[in-house]
């Protein structure tokens, strides 16, 4: 297998007899995953541990494109940056915030805290997260997902998709994140996750529940929705595995450093860079995907 002008003639590969029509429909030729050995059922080394990268090389690093307004969600759009076995410096500024694996299965990290519209929405002791690009939204317990809505007014549970959320799409929603010391801001336009109705006044929330609050290993899945607003980097760091969040560099995705990281020290967040995005109605299947623990979509040569 080639990617990114690396290669190995020894990678696993599964053979898929069924896939959703989804893919089927897209130029996809291969689903890469990028968590670590302990994920796969058949044990396989994962790619980026596989292609003969030195030890200190044994990382990868993402920039997702956001999505352009656009009526037609069906557009084909450039992706953003995949790098394998360093980082680009020109996708990013300022300082990496690390925060360090807790288990080597997913890439799981510690969940520092979550604002919205401004007030700290209480996540107990539910602080596991997956940090994942092969998942659009962003999972959680139910009872934090519950008091998180609760601060947009007009918010109501959907009546067709369990777990899922609407608020009024008129609603500049304020959201953040916090990792480590470092607290990020949502784009308004990432927490919108599509319409829900041909009126464009409701909207679905990029935040979702995953179930019960029971004390597990994985209790959030943080996606592309948080991802597409910072530059992250998963590396091996030689077995002290770590995960780490920058600034995007000024122009990408609309933003810039001041519009993207703030201090968790800080009490006010800020509402993103005003990016906004046309309300098209989305079908719920076309914004899920697989929880894979990081993965690549890619071309392959046998």
């Amino acid at each position: 297998m080639q990617l990114a002008g690396q290669s190995t003639a020894a990678q696993t590969f599964a053979l898929a007899t069924a896939v959703t029509r989804g893919l089927l429909n897209q130029a996809i030729d291969g689903i890469a995953g990028l968590g670590f050995k302990a994920l796969s059922t058949a044990k396989a080394t994962p790619l980026w541990q596989n292609v003969g990268l030195s030890q200190a090389d044994e990382m990868f690093s993402f920039f997702l494109q956001r999505e352009i307004d656009s009526g037609n969600p069906e557009n084909t759009q450039y992706g953003g940056v995949f790098t394998l076995g360093g980082t680009n410096s020109s996708l990013y500024q300022g300082d990496m915030n690390w925060s360090e694996v807790i288990d080597e299965s997913y890439w799981l990290i510690t969940l520092g805290g979550i604002t919205l519209q401004n007030n700290t929405v209480s996540i107990g002791n539910t602080v596991n997260a997956a940090i994942d690009t092969g998942t659009t939204l962003i999972g959680g317990p139910s009872s934090v997902i519950a008091d998180l809505y609760s601060q947009i007014p007009g918010s109501s549970p959907s009546t067709e998709s369990e777990g899922y959320y609407n608020y009024p799409c008129a609603t500049n929603v304020s959201a953040s994140v916090t990792f480590g010391n470092q607290a990020y801001v949502l784009s308004p336009s990432d927490f919108l996750a599509g319409a829900t109705d041909r009126t464009g006044e409701t909207c679905l929330g990029a935040f979702f529940s995953v179930g019960s609050d029971q004390t597990k290993t994985l209790q959030w899945i943080v996606g592309a929705a948080f991802l597409k607003s910072v530059y992250s980097v998963f590396d091996y760091n030689s077995g002290k595995p770590r995960v780490g969040f920058a600034a995007l560099a000024d122009g990408l995705n609309g933003g810039t450093e001041s519009s993207t990281v703030a201090q968790t020290q800080t009490a006010k967040v800020g509402g993103g860079n005003g990016a906004t995005s046309s309300l098209h109605r989305v079908p719920l299947q076309t914004l899920l995907a697989t929880l894979t623990a990081t993965f690549c979509v890619f071309a392959v040569w046998l």
